[in-house]
């Protein structure tokens, strides 16, 4: 036995060596061989689940090993969650003519060490970015004239990495960037309003004349003017008036008056929101005349929340970020799946904080639909 060990002992260090040199990968990536091919991969990934041979995706990033060579005959499926392709050196080539090789939505795909190239000169779009975001690690993409087709998405581009064989300067041009909301708060006449994320954060405001307050009661105590909030105004918003005066709040929801906290600055009346509604101006004196602004009050403070809207059931349509503030920009937590039920807390015009698994976030509303009668 000692002798076999010893003739064996060569060949077992032969092994062990070329086993240190090959790619070392997790054991939940999924890897591209035999039946699973990246087709399935990326599906196994979407979905989070078996598909014809390729092992599960487990939650909000995958990553996919392409370790040889592919030739694609056939459109691969859109891109909805967090994928990263890792092809150490290999090459992907598309045969379809004139179309994409990635289609992504809502998602970042970062494609690592991979030659990209279509069999027939592409001249269309070469790549898909929709809300999303693309990553290039030394990727070389070929045999191509055309642009990417980026909206509301973002470029990174590192190390030997180019597209069609133009440069991160070039590639740059073709990605647009998410559109800055108008800054309609800074249009006001007479009024001032101030943000803590600032005045391009996503509020949004507009003058409301006593024609448009539509509620007995605010015309009776002596409408002296109004302000209108909506979009992003959880983060805490400060409305001043030229004129000392009495606050209103007349919520966006219920449509009924309560009375706000106000207090003298100077000749000014200002009073704080963080929920959609009218700050109404009326004939009276403010609260105190205290002059500590809303925006350097800590962002944390506790939020009034609407009763009507508080666990409101939703579900999703599509899968979408889980972040912790409602911002592109923000921090991701998770991912909500495509058919997840989330209790709905509070919403803005673009934005709905909900309850999911036990966790508090935001998640975008262009991809949510009401389940209840809120």
């Amino acid at each position: 036995m000692y002798n076999l060990l010893k003739r064996l002992s060569p060949i077992i260090a032969l092994c062990l060596l070329i086993a240190a040199s090959l790619p070392a990968h997790a054991n939940d990536d999924i890897k591209v061989k035999g039946p699973c091919d990246l087709y399935y991969a990326i599906e196994a990934a979407n979905k989070d689940s078996r598909h014809s041979g390729c092992d599960s995706g487990i939650g909000p990033h995958d990553t996919i090993i392409v370790p040889v060579d592919t030739r694609l005959s056939r459109f691969l499926p859109d891109i909805d969650t967090n994928i990263t392709i890792e092809g150490y050196g290999s090459k992907l080539t598309f045969k379809k003519r004139d179309a994409p090789a990635f289609i992504v939505e809502d998602a970042t795909l970062t494609l690592k060490n991979l030659r990209i190239r279509f069999q027939h000169k592409n001249s269309e779009e070469v790549l898909e970015i929709i809300n999303g975001r693309l990553i290039l690690i030394n990727t070389l993409i070929q045999n191509c004239s055309g642009v990417v087709n980026a909206t509301n998405s973002t470029l990174e581009m590192h190390g030997e990495s180019n597209i069609c064989g133009h440069s991160g300067k070039v590639v740059n041009e073709w990605f647009v960037p998410p559109p800055r909301p108008p800054e309609t708060c800074a249009m006001l006449a007479g009024a001032t309003v101030s943000a803590f994320y600032g005045l391009g954060s996503g509020i949004q405001c507009r003058h409301v004349s006593a024609q448009g307050i539509g509620n007995q009661y605010v015309l009776n105590r002596g409408f002296i003017d109004a302000v209108d909030l909506w979009g992003y105004v959880e983060q805490g918003i400060e409305v001043c008036f030229p004129r000392l005066g009495a606050t209103l709040f007349l919520d966006s929801q219920t449509r009924a008056p309560s009375p706000l906290d106000s207090y003298s600055s100077g000749h000014m009346t200002c009073a704080s929101a963080n929920r959609p509604g009218m700050v109404i101006l009326v004939y009276g004196q403010p609260t105190t005349t205290k002059t500590e602004p809303v925006a350097s009050q800590p962002v944390s403070q506790p939020v009034v929340e609407q009763p009507a809207v508080d666990g409101c059931p939703a579900r999703t349509t599509g899968h979408i970020n889980f972040r912790m503030q409602p911002s592109l920009d923000s921090e991701k937590i998770g991912v909500v799946r495509r058919g997840s039920t989330v209790g709905v807390v509070r919403r803005t015009a673009y934005w709905y904080l909900v309850n999911y698994k036990g966790r508090r976030g935001w998640i975008g509303g262009r991809h949510v639909d009401n389940i209840g009668n809120c």
